[in-house]
């Protein structure tokens, strides 16, 4: 076996309850960069250490010969070639989220249960932290080479996906709770029967002339109410709804947990194997497919529990066929036959709760996940917190505007992307730089060069997104409100890097891993300013005189 180096690992741990932390050293073995490629090296003690002492602790490090300075020029170039493809590769995720989203507004489990629409936007904040906790987690293990070893990469992936299982399941549970109580919180205006398309203003005007001083002091006087959407004659929220939103939230996380979980790691494998830096390009596969995944698993497991509930089907009051809505959805709102079980969203719930001290008990098991059972919960909640608002916009908004839904999507997840990224390398340039080993970034470029082609690298990817969703006929929208829009985008994003900056020293300074505390908090705090942005736009382009408003009638 190739010889051994040893590594000062400053790491944090807690030191009692009331979240104070002390620094102490960590002696970690890592196998030397001649033994970096040696695959079929059983012995994983070294390598297990290492993984130990990175999940136990909230700080990493980096290990190696510190690289040379890099010109401007090749950090720029570096940073494109990993970035860009990977986000034009993620507007693909966002056009199908985005379509997806509109699609799903008129199927009858969404109109008749309203409180799926608040549970949607948290679960995949939800699921999208998880993912991105896990990216850079794995991304850290990159970096200091356990991945580069067989044991310690298997027993680090398998400890990994345990823990996301515990917490996708656990706040899946506390997503759901919150997003009922919500829909149960709020007043109801909508209106029986009807066409999906048909919105009635809730102050009974039928137009209202803004003036651009006032358009923010009306935004927030209309926040208070729902903007009306259709529902089901005499449908309300009771306990088979509460258990139709459990189920629906617990099993898409479960599900979503397993697929995407893989996939990252599986990324992260690959980007070390090809010599990629993860932080360039784990982050936005991440934040986009689990946008997609669980928003697609989210409609089809809630159309599955909602025509097994057992709760009674009110045939629809007749309408206009909607273009938006499949033939199979269409067929399916009628009553469901008799021989249907009516308790198989219980049974799942009842499942997965059970299912849950197993998989805490295998994470207590595994070296790796053990460390980490306690932490990481705070962020989560905090997110979920804030996600709960962004629930409320979209329920609010997403019937007022034409293509709110399909906006709404690249407005909060390509400035999310790209603020997980400098997030990604702001951490790792942290760590490096409290171990002596660098004093920047990986590739040599300071925070406000990375921040600028960020910046740059999103607008490509924001242009052909719309090019193509235009093309194809998807958003018929003025072009004074595609100028408009681009605008304020842009501003979305420099709030998002400047968020990111600021929030990953707050954390750091406090003693806290920016990977684990600051991406939460960040991606939920960009979808709540990008869909309030969103909004903005859509009044400020309707006074200037573009017609951007579903028509009322």
């Amino acid at each position: 076996m190739a010889p051994l180096e040893t590594h000062e690992l400053t790491s944090l741990a807690p030191v009692n309850g009331n979240g104070l932390y002390e620094n102490h050293d960590a002696r970690i073995s890592k196998v030397s960069i001649h033994a970096s490629d040696d695959e079929g090296s059983d012995d994983g003690r070294e390598g297990e250490s290492a993984s130990a002492a990175l999940l136990g602790g909230h700080a990493r490090s980096s290990s190696g010969i510190p690289d040379p300075p890099v010109e401007a020029r090749q950090v720029i170039k570096g940073i494109i070639s990993e970035t860009a493809p990977t986000l034009f590769l993620t507007v693909l995720g966002m056009m199908f989220t985005g379509a997806l989203l509109q699609r799903v507004t008129h199927w009858k489990p969404m109109r008749a249960v309203d409180e799926l629409f608040i549970l949607i936007p948290m679960l995949n904040n939800l699921k999208g932290n998880l993912e991105l906790v896990l990216s850079a987690r794995l991304a850290t293990a990159s970096h200091i080479g356990v991945l580069d070893r067989r044991s310690s990469r298997r027993a680090l992936i398998a400890g990994s996906l345990s823990l996301l299982q515990v917490q996708a399941l656990c706040v899946s549970a506390l997503a759901a709770t919150v997003s009922f109580l919500l829909g149960l919180a709020l007043p109801d205006t909508a209106v029986a029967g009807g066409s999906t398309g048909e919105k009635v203003a809730g102050d009974g005007k039928g137009t209202r002339r803004w003036h651009i001083g006032k358009v923010v002091r009306e935004l927030v006087k209309q926040a208070p109410h729902k903007a009306p959407k259709i529902k089901d004659p005499g449908t309300q929220s009771g306990w088979r709804e509460f258990i139709v939103i459990l189920a629906t939230a617990m099993s898409s996380a479960c599900l979503s947990g397993l697929i995407l979980g893989s996939f990252m790691c599986s990324i992260v494998v690959l980007c070390r194997k090809f010599k990629l830096n993860p932080d360039n390009i784990a982050p936005p596969i991440a934040s986009c497919l689990g946008d997609l995944v669980t928003l697609t698993l989210t409609a089809l497991t809630s159309t599955l529990f909602f025509y097994t509930s057992g709760r009674p089907q009110d045939p629809l009051a007749p309408s206009p066929p909607q273009n938006t809505t499949s033939t199979f959805l269409l067929t399916r709102d009628t009553p469901p036959a008799p021989g249907h079980f009516p308790f198989l969203p219980f049974l799942s719930t009842v499942g997965l709760f059970v299912l849950i001290p197993f998989v805490f008990q295998l994470c207590r098991h595994l070296t790796f996940s053990r460390p980490l059972i306690r932490d990481g919960w705070s962020p989560l909640v905090v997110a979920m917190a804030i996600e709960s608002g962004t629930g409320l916009v979209l329920d609010w908004y997403v019937g007022r505007y034409r293509g709110f839904g399909m906006l709404a999507v690249v407005m909060t997840s390509l400035p999310g992307s790209v603020g997980a990224v400098f997030v990604s390398r702001l951490s790792t340039e942290l760590h490096q730089s409290e171990s002596n080993l660098h004093s920047k970034s990986p590739d040599g470029g300071s925070p406000k060069l990375v921040s600028f082609t960020l910046f740059a690298v999103g607008f490509p990817v924001l242009l052909s997104y719309l090019l193509f969703v235009w093309g194809a006929g998807w958003l018929p929208l003025p072009v004074g409100f595609v100028g408009l829009f681009v605008g304020i985008f842009g501003v979305t994003v420099i709030v998002a890097l400047a968020l990111a900056y600021y929030l990953t020293h707050l954390f750091w300074r406090y003693g806290f891993d920016p990977d684990a505390y600051c991406l939460p908090v960040h991606s939920a705090i960009v979808d709540l300013i990008g869909q309030l942005f969103l909004v903005a736009c859509y009044e400020l382009a309707n006074l200037l005189g573009n017609d951007v408003k579903i028509r009322t009638t």
